[in-house]
């Protein structure tokens, strides 16, 4: 699984795939220490990991059967963010929002996760201008934040950046910048939602 997410990390996309049938056998057979509290991190992976394969029902299934084994000072965390993500998976975006509006969280790389899923979910339900604001805000954050590691910055920031062009052409149409655009993300290292900012690039010189 380690591996499936580095090479994924790496923009090796055909490894989400190849995660995702780990992460059903590990399900199937229940392969975790039932004395422990199931890890957070994986949790919220899986859960993601199956969403951006369009693969809601595994994900709601995985959160029912694992939910109760989390470790309960990271449990409301973990449970109402995945089931953020499952939300908007399903294109479910006012309940997305409404779980993401009850984490109550102090560390700044999970708040700065939280705001680039509610930036998805305002560009997919047209609230730009709310997108716009957020990424203005997240980026005024992250230069003050003490927290966070610089190379995570970058990352974060990418996305943040990739983000806004993105907005403004879907604004203001222009096919030579959206190619630009699409060509800088896929030369570019990893970062968050890179898979759909490509997608949601790519279908806008396909409308024009």
């Amino acid at each position: 699984v380690n591996y499936c997410i580095r090479k994924t990390n790496s923009g090796y996309e055909e490894f989400r795939a190849e995660r995702f049938e780990l992460d059903k056998e590990i399900m199937e057979y229940d392969i975790h220490n039932k004395h422990e509290y199931y890890d957070m991190n994986y949790f919220l992976s899986s859960v993601r990991n199956s969403v951006s394969l369009n693969q809601p029902g595994w994900a709601e299934t995985f959160i029912e059967k694992y939910k109760d084994r989390l470790e309960p000072r990271h449990k409301s965390f973990a449970l109402n963010f995945a089931m953020g993500v499952l939300n908007y998976g399903k294109k479910n975006y006012g309940e997305a929002l409404g779980y993401l509006s009850k984490i109550n969280i102090e560390y700044s790389a999970r708040k700065q996760q939280i705001k680039d899923l509610m930036i998805v979910i305002y560009c997919e339900t047209g609230a730009f201008e709310n997108a716009l604001n957020l990424i203005d805000t997240s980026k005024r954050s992250l230069k003050n934040d003490k927290q966070i590691p610089e190379e995570r910055k970058k990352t974060f920031r990418k996305f943040l950046t990739f983000a806004g062009m993105y907005i403004k052409l879907k604004l203001v149409p222009d096919e030579f910048k959206a190619d630009s655009l699409k060509e800088k993300m896929t030369n570019s290292s990893h970062f968050v939602y890179r898979d759909w900012l490509l997608r949601k690039t790519g279908e806008l010189n396909a409308s024009t």
